[in-house]
């Protein structure tokens, strides 16, 4: 049935990194463009640990990658409440950070990011908290961390499984995406609506958004949602552009280039896809090892398909059956290959639902033993 989500304490902003880029506006000085995390003290430290500062105590603590195909959003867009007040009653402290968008960035400055972010909750957090002042009295157990995400944070959160050393002690991923991106959805273009209720954007109303002129783009750490109020002739329908690029570039079958910076990789991709087999039902079609070679080496590091290993962390993958904007087969294929290698994963399946189920007005009512059971593998594996 779920629980009654108590009130949660404000949360501490911090910058967990400064980018430099040229700025022609100010004579060559470079501008400093600051990435942001909060971090959410637990209303309990019950599961905590005594930490060397006076008064203060140590808490595991699960980080938090948000949705919107990595193109919008920011650390408070699609904020899950239901995960964070659970934890916060647990006793573990909830972290949602920024990282660059794509376009003008890529993944592999979404990647460097992630890597940044690790590295300063390890060396730098808990300084930082002690500067912030306040009466928090919180202390991160930085041996204790876990990773979880939605729909692209999710492969963010698949990244951190992939690229952070030490290894997340667990990975909750929620309708991620990209956990198999040799499918119809990402190579090829469409010409019909793919999503139930979404008209096909016209990509002469997003120029600015597609390559080259993208290049042009100001770098964007965070884009948040925005829509048109109930004044407007097209109420509640999004009121940037950027809430529009995912499906733009799927629509495009582009998405994968404005991802790994290689404008002609889906092009490639389909090409190999094509020779390889005359149906274009299914991923089988693509020799696994042949797509490597077309991904190359410099971009590989971003398919989380290719780089399962036996040292990934426990993973629980929840996915709806319905889902149109990230394919369910994406974690099926994930999950399988996490299996193969020995690493501890389950896919758990939504029947009869979509995309952001968990955001649903009833959602805590239909899904609350879900949550519970999401939040108590987070907990338990940050208790081993």
């Amino acid at each position: 049935m779920g629980l009654e989500l108590e009130p949660t304490l404000d949360p501490i902003t911090l910058v967990y990194k400064t980018i430099s880029t040229p700025n022609p506006d100010t004579d060559g000085k470079p501008l400093e463009i600051p990435l942001h995390l909060d971090v959410y003290p637990p209303n309990s430290r019950s599961g905590g640990t005594s930490g060397s500062g006076e008064n203060r105590t140590e808490v595991p603590a699960v980080v938090y990658f948000h949705g919107g195909g990595l193109v919008v959003g920011n650390r408070k867009s699609w904020f899950p409440e239901w995960l964070h007040g659970r934890l916060s009653r647990r006793g573990v402290a909830f972290i949602s950070a920024d990282y660059r968008l794509l376009s003008p960035s890529t993944g592999h400055d979404i990647l460097e990011d992630i890597q940044d972010l690790f590295a300063y909750i390890r060396n730098d957090l808990n300084s930082a908290l002690a500067e912030a002042g306040g009466d928090h009295g919180l202390r991160i157990s930085v041996d204790a961390i876990a990773v979880a995400g939605s729909s692209a944070g999710g492969l963010c959160a698949y990244l951190s499984a992939m690229h952070v050393f030490p290894k997340p002690r667990a990975l909750l991923s929620v309708y991620g995406q990209a956990g198999e991106c040799l499918n119809d959805n990402f190579l090829e273009p469409k010409t019909i609506p793919w999503i139930p209720g979404r008209d096909l954007v016209d990509p002469s109303d997003f120029t600015d958004f597609i390559y080259p002129q993208s290049m042009s783009l100001p770098i964007n750490t965070g884009s948040p949602l925005e829509y048109y109020p109930p004044t407007h002739p097209t109420p509640g329908l999004p009121a940037t552009k950027r809430m529009y690029l995912t499906r733009l570039y799927y629509q495009l079958g582009q998405w994968l280039d404005y991802y790994t910076g290689d404008r002609t990789l889906s092009e490639r991709l389909r090409q190999l896809r094509s020779s390889s087999s005359s149906g274009k039902d299914s991923t089988s079609t693509i020799d696994p090892t042949k797509a490597r070679e077309v991904i190359g080496e410099e971009n590989v590091g971003l398919f989380p398909q290719f780089g399962v290993t036996e040292n990934w962390p426990p993973a629980l993958v929840i996915h709806g059956s319905e889902d149109a904007q990230v394919q369910l087969d994406e974690s099926k294929h994930l999950v399988e290959k996490l299996k193969a290698v020995g690493v501890e994963s389950k896919l758990i399946v939504v029947d009869g639902h979509g995309h952001t189920f968990d955001y649903a007005p009833s959602a805590e009512r239909k899904f609350g033993r879900l949550f519970d059971r999401a939040t108590e593998f987070l907990v338990q594996s940050l208790q081993k």
